[in-house]
C-alpha cells in the first residue's frame, strides 16, 4: 500500500463530527493527492478535516501576511538606499539593483528558515580582507556576474579598479546586517513579510509564554516531510511538546540499514524518525533498486514536449497511471504540452505556476507597446506607425480569434500599398473603408491611435484589453447561446 492510502486508512476511521484534525504537507500537491485517498475510503458522511501546506499553517502562527514579490524587492531597495547613502554617494538605480535584490531576498528568506544569527553571519563577512589584496580567485564567469552589478568596474585589467571594486564589495557585505534590519523591521511594521520572515515570527510567537492556542485544532498531522529546516524543526517540537502533533516521513527503509543510499543524509532522517514517532504504525516504503533513467538527445525544448507525448503513447500503462508525472524544466513548455497529450489522458493535474509574461495577451501588449513606441512623424509633423508591430498586432492570435475577416482585410491593404511606415489619418481611412461592424471598426480605430502621454498609454492599454475581454465574452456567449437553441430544437423535433 502506498505511503498516502497508508495514512488516509489510518485517519479515515477517526473522522467524527467532533473530531478536530488538520493534516499539514510540505506542499499543495501532495494535499490534494492525500484528500482524494481520504474520500476514497470514507463510507460515511463526515466533515471533510482541514488540510493545508507548511508555509499556510506558519502563517496562521505568524502576525504578518504573505507580500508579493514586486512590494519586496520595491520595499528591498528603500532599505538599501537608506542604509548605503550613510556610507557612500554611489548608489545604483533600481534596474540595476533588481537582480542583486532578488538574489538577496532568497538569501535572507533562507537565514530566516534556519532562524541564522544575521549579526554574526554578516560580521564574518568582514573577515575576508584578502579581497583586497587580490580578485584572482574569481573566474571569469563570476567577474562577468559582479560586473553587472558593478557595472563601471573592471576587475581583470586595472589593479586600482580592482581595489576600488574590493573596497565597494566589503563595504557593502558590512552593510549587509543593517539592510537586513532595517528592511525586516519595516516589513514588520507594515503587518507583512516574506517566507522565510513569517516562519521566524511564528517561532517567536509559539515560544512566547503569552500566546494562546485555543484556535490549534486537537491534531495536527505533518505528513510527508523530508529534510526539516531548523523553523519547521522548532514548530514540530512545539506541538509535539503539547501533546497534539503526530509525524509521518516518508523515508525509503533503505536509509536505515547500510547500503550505497545510506549516505551522509540518512543520518537526519533517522534523527527526525527518531524524535519524531509516529502516534500509529505504518510501513515506510522498501526502495533498494537503482532508478531507470533513460536520456533523450532533442535538438530544440520544444521537441522535448513530442518525446514525452510519444513516450505515454507507446506505453499504456503510463497514460492510466496515478503515479505518472511529467516535470517540465521550462513552464512556457506547458501550453505545448496540453495541447500534444495523448487523448486517452482524460484528467490532469496541474501543480506549476504559468506566468502572465508568457501568455498571449501579455505578448500583445508587448506589440502594442512597441508600436507606440517606435511613432515617428512624417514631414508635416503627423505621427505614424511602424508597419512591422502593425502587423504583428494584427497577426496576433488574440486579434484574429476575434476579428480574423477584418483584420487579414487590413493587412493586405497595407501589404499591397508597400507600406513601410502609415500615419494614423491612412490607417483610420483603411478602416472606415471596410465592410465591417461599426463596433469593430471603433476598436482598431481605438487601437491605432497614436499615444504619447505615459499616463494616457497605460488608459489606452485598459482600455484595449477590456475591449478584448468584452468581445471573447460575447463570443462566448453567443456560442452558448447557439448550442442552447440547438439543443431546444432537437429536443422539439
Amino acid at each position: 500500500m502506498k505511503f498516502l492510502q497508508q495514512i488516509a486508512k489510518i485517519y479515515a476511521e477517526k473522522l467524527t463530527p467532533t473530531a478536530q484534525l488538520l493534516f499539514v504537507f510540505p506542499n499543495r500537491r501532495a494535499g490534494l493527492f492525500f484528500r482524494k485517498e481520504l474520500l476514497a475510503l470514507t463510507q460515511k458522511a463526515v466533515f471533510a478535516p482541514e488540510i493545508t501546506d507548511i508555509n499556510s499553517f506558519a502563517a496562521t502562527l505568524s502576525p504578518l501576511h504573505k507580500a508579493n514579490d514586486v512590494e519586496l524587492l520595491f520595499t528591498l531597495y528603500e532599505s538599501y538606499v537608506h542604509v548605503r547613502s550613510q556610507h557612500t554617494d554611489e548608489i545604483e538605480s533600481i534596474d540595476a539593483f533588481v537582480p542583486f535584490g532578488t538574489t538577496l531576498l532568497g538569501d535572507f528568506n533562507e537565514i530566516d528558515k534556519y532562524l541564522i544569527d544575521t549579526k554574526m553571519l554578516f560580521s564574518n563577512i568582514s573577515d575576508l580582507k584578502n579581497l583586497n589584496d587580490q580578485s584572482q580567485f574569481l573566474s571569469e564567469e563570476q567577474i562577468q556576474v559582479l560586473n553587472a552589478f558593478w557595472h563601471n568596474i573592471n576587475i581583470k585589467n586595472n589593479k586600482n579598479e580592482t581595489l576600488s571594486f574590493n573596497n565597494q564589495f566589503i563595504s557593502l557585505w558590512d552593510n549587509l546586517h543593517d539592510i537586513y534590519t532595517h528592511f525586516t523591521e519595516t516589513l514588520i511594521a507594515k503587518g507583512i513579510g516574506y517566507d522565510g520572515l513569517i516562519y521566524r515570527t511564528a517561532i517567536n510567537q509559539i515560544q512566547d509564554t503569552r500566546y494562546e492556542t485555543r484556535d490549534i485544532p486537537h491534531s495536527i498531522i505533518f505528513i510527508g516531510f523530508n529534510s526539516l529546516t531548523t523553523s519547521e524543526y522548532q514548530i514540530f517540537k512545539h506541538f509535539q511538546q503539547l501533546g497534539i502533533a503526530d509525524f509521518y516521513f516518508d523515508y525509503p527503509t533503505c536509509f536505515n540499514s547500510p547500503s550505497p543510499f545510506a549516505n551522509t543524509v540518512a543520518k537526519y532522517y533517522q534523527r527526525n524518525l527518531k524524535e519524531f514517532p509516529s502516534r500509529y504504525p505504518y510501513t515506510q516504503p522498501t526502495e533498494h533498486h537503482t532508478p531507470n533513467i533513460s536520456l533523450h538527445s532533442t535538438p530544440s525544448s520544444s521537441n522535448q514536449i513530442s518525446i514525452a507525448c510519444s513516450l505515454l503513447t507507446s506505453n499504456s500503462s503510463l497514460l492510466t497511471s496515478n503515479s505518472t508525472a511529467i516535470l517540465l524544466a521550462d513552464e512556457s513548455l506547458m501550453p505545448s504540452l496540453i495541447q500534444q497529450l495523448p487523448k486517452e489522458i482524460e484528467k490532469i493535474n496541474i501543480t506549476m505556476g504559468y506566468p502572465l509574461s508568457i501568455t498571449p495577451i501579455a505578448t500583445l501588449v508587448n506589440h502594442i507597446l512597441t508600436l507606440q513606441t517606435e511613432l515617428t512623424l512624417n514631414k508635416q509633423g503627423e505621427p505614424q506607425f511602424y508597419h512591422k508591430p502593425l502587423l504583428s498586432i494584427l497577426s496576433h492570435s488574440n486579434i484574429q480569434n476575434l476579428f480574423a475577416s477584418t483584420s487579414a482585410k487590413i493587412i493586405d491593404q497595407i501589404t499591397r500599398a508597400n507600406y513601410i511606415r502609415i500615419t494614423a489619418a491612412e490607417l483610420h481611412n483603411i478602416i472606415n473603408q471596410l465592410n465591417t461592424t461599426d463596433e469593430e471598426k471603433q476598436f482598431f480605430i481605438t487601437l491605432f491611435t497614436p499615444h504619447t502621454i505615459t499616463k494616457e498609454l497605460l488608459n489606452y492599454l485598459n482600455n484595449i484589453i477590456s475591449q478584448i475581454s468584452n468581445f471573447k465574452f460575447q463570443l462566448t456567449t453567443n456560442s452558448s447561446i447557439n448550442i442552447a437553441k440547438y439543443l431546444i430544437n432537437s429536443t422539439n423535433s
